[in-house]
């Protein structure tokens, strides 16, 4: 079965190519509203939309770690190169040819991230948002029962909350690395900077099934 790509509208399209994962499962629907389908509006529709901003904001984080993962293997291979070449422990003070740029690279790079995980923000602000909404204008049994098929506005929310904590926390770790890995005196630390950057222990499959969740409850899968 061919899975739908995350769309903010029907004039947009969205690429897109993360898998569902096979352990996602459905709860009952209570019986309280029955799932929307067809032309959303209103908070579903803000709903939907939000939670392509989550998939199109992850997807874009994915293609930036990859090119930080280069950028830091390259950094690493020559200060290794460089320490061995002298026949010696790489200190603060070597910089081979090149290092410089690369490491201005690899900030351009966690900028860019950082700038990820601030629309991240956004979409949780907006989930938030729309949650207090509905609560305002309707009652608290309203915010409890499905919007889409299973999940609640409040949901919503709380997932995404958990999503951007986890982002957050890895952000932090690339800015550690980003800040020390050029002055690593020692060819371990290096290959545990590497190591780090690669493995993302943050962001682990359970984010993922999080976003997966999202995006099929909303019909985006």
């Amino acid at each position: 079965m061919s899975k739908k790509t995350p769309q903010k509208s029907s004039k947009e399209d969205r690429d897109c190519s993360i898998l569902l994962s096979p352990h996602h499962s459905r709860v009952a629907v209570s019986p309280g509203r029955s799932p929307l389908t067809g032309q959303l509006t209103g908070s579903a529709r803000k709903v939907k939309d939000t939670c392509a901003d989550w998939h199109n904001a992850i997807l874009k984080w994915n293609q930036l770690n990859s090119r930080g993962m280069r950028i830091i293997t390259e950094i690493s291979n020559r200060k290794i190169t460089s320490s061995e070449s002298k026949n010696e422990e790489t200190d603060a003070t070597t910089w081979p040819e090149g290092l410089q740029k690369l490491c201005d690279d690899l900030t351009d790079i966690y900028q860019s991230l950082a700038s990820v995980v601030d629309k991240m923000v956004k979409c949780t602000s907006a989930m938030k948002g729309i949650a207090n909404l509905e609560w305002h204008q309707e009652n608290q049994s309203f915010c409890e029962e499905p919007l889409f098929q299973t999940w609640s506005i409040n949901l919503f929310g709380e997932t995404s909350e958990e999503l951007l904590k986890s982002y957050q926390k890895e952000l932090a770790v690339k800015k550690a690395i980003v800040e020390h890995v050029a002055h690593s005196p020692s060819r371990e630390i290096l290959v545990f900077y590497s190591a780090t950057w690669i493995h993302q222990a943050y962001i682990t499959d359970k984010e993922t099934l999080l976003l997966e969740s999202m995006l099929t409850e909303t019909g985006h899968r």
